[in-house]
């Protein structure tokens, strides 16, 4: 990542330190996006063989077929989860970078009070 040129060289060091942070978190939530998007079609592909096979195949494959689809469909729902808490993630560290921005330059639109304490 390219440095910033500023009189304030701690701010340089923050933004990349944050930066480096938001980067690593969008790559995880594009990595669990391709998960999940692994996961749908393939729920989409054995509901599609379950209801175009369901009375010539053996019931016991058919319970293993639905069980799978359980699995599966836990698995997205975690994955899901992970999402969020990671979109959340990044809100946060957005919110506190806007935060220490402001109040590094004395700019803060609160008191400067509330911003060291972060309310």
């Amino acid at each position: 990542m390219g440095t910033i040129r500023t009189t304030h060289g701690r701010l340089a060091i923050i933004f990349r330190e944050r930066m480096s942070k938001l980067d690593r978190a969008k790559e995880q939530i594009a990595y669990l996006k391709l998960w999940l998007g692994i996961l749908v079609a393939t729920i989409i592909s054995l509901t599609g063989w379950l209801i175009s096979n369901f009375q010539s195949v053996h019931w016991l494959l058919f319970f293993a077929a639905v069980l799978a689809l359980s699995i599966i469909g836990f698995a997205g729902y975690s994955i899901h989860r992970r999402i969020e808490e990671k979109i959340a993630f990044i809100e946060e560290l957005l919110r506190s970078y806007r935060n220490d921005y402001y109040c590094r330059f004395g700019s803060c639109r609160s008191s400067r009070i509330r911003c060291l304490f972060g309310i």
